[in-house]
């Protein structure tokens, strides 16, 4: 997946036919059910690979709660936000992002986690994002299965990013709840797939973490009652990749400043060095850009 180029030109002109901008994003996201292409019983692997036209992929994950009280967050990537984040880190010099949206709910819902693929064109990264549905469910057990998308990304993801390069990818959870200490895999096995053992939510992460710099974005406006409870929790499992947000318009703006000031990009000066050491024989070689641990 991902062998196609991002326009920002080709999707703000799609955006604007297809009333992104204005249309409230419940309409957008009209599905009453979980799309098959979305369903994680199907999905036997997500990939992020390198290609021709993109020799150094990037691995992001964005993972959006469905849940009711978080419906500004989806509004918000499909008319602005999602534009402004790959625009920002391409301009940055980070060229070949892949984008996959997930979203998650409650284990109790009826689609607790929704998968789509790893892309690279904005129409792609657009029928994924837009195919999410948000079932508005959630509710009174102090948490959402943010888990379940640590689970995919650590067993059903493969990134060259990591696997060629050693580079880790990226991982965002976005929410105003806290995690569970627990996730009961085997009561999930019907409506994500596998025979899988239980998990403490620590033991998820560490699998994450392997492969992906893992973040949560903690958006507070939603005034959630258990707020503090929820940041103590995060803080205690994610530390300083605990990122909180007052505002959901800031959203995108974490993103992609958070995947800049993280990847080690050659200075202008190695970049013109190696062009003009290419021009001499007759190609372009751009510089490997490692990855800066936080």
């Amino acid at each position: 997946m991902g062998y196609d180029q991002y326009s920002e030109l080709s999707r703000h002109t799609r955006a604007v036919a297809s009333g992104f901008y204005d249309r409230p994003v419940t309409e957008t996201l009209k599905g009453r059910e979980l799309d098959p292409e979305m369903d994680p019983k199907k999905a036997l692997l997500r990939e992020a690979r390198d290609s021709d036209k993109h020799p150094e992929s990037l691995a992001i994950i964005i993972v959006l709660d469905d849940t009711g009280s978080m419906l500004m967050v989806p509004q918000e990537m499909i008319g602005h936000g999602l534009p402004k984040i790959v625009s920002g880190i391409m301009e940055a010099g980070i060229l070949h992002p892949q984008i996959l949206f997930m979203a998650v709910g409650d284990h109790v819902d009826r689609a607790p986690l929704q998968v789509g693929q790893f892309e690279s064109s904005d129409e792609l990264i657009d029928k994924w994002l837009t195919k999410v549905w948000l079932e508005e469910g959630g509710g009174g057990n102090q948490g959402e299965d943010y888990e379940l998308a640590w689970f995919f990304a650590s067993q059903i993801t493969s990134i060259d990013c990591f696997e060629k390069r050693g580079q880790k990818g990226f991982l965002f959870t976005i929410g105003d709840e806290g995690p569970h200490e627990f996730v009961s895999m085997r009561g999930l096995d019907n409506k994500i797939g596998g025979e899988n053992k239980d998990w403490r939510s620590f033991e998820l992460l560490a699998e994450a973490q392997k492969t992906y710099n893992v973040y949560h974005i903690h958006l507070t406006e939603t005034g959630s009652g258990e707020r503090q409870n929820a940041e103590g929790r995060w803080r205690t499992m994610l530390g300083e990749n605990l990122i909180i947000a007052r505002r959901h318009e800031d959203v995108h703006e974490i993103i992609y400043k958070t995947i800049v000031n993280s990847v080690e990009r050659p200075s202008l000066k190695e970049v013109v060095k190696a062009e003009t050491k290419a021009e001499e024989v007759g190609s372009v070689e751009i510089p490997h850009t490692p990855i800066k641990m936080l």
